[in-house]
């Protein structure tokens, strides 16, 4: 599961960036997802 740490740092990290970058889009999604995998009884 995402952990609102790493969006506040991702945040921030986009939020810095020079006036001269332009970032469109942005897909976040963690790296292991129990529910994906079918194992949302655990």
């Amino acid at each position: 599961m995402l952990q609102i740490g790493d969006m506040r740092e991702t945040v921030r990290f986009l939020a810095e960036l020079p006036a001269h970058f332009c970032v469109h889009e942005l897909l976040i999604s963690p790296t292991w997802n129990r529910f994906h995998l079918g194992f949302d009884e655990l």
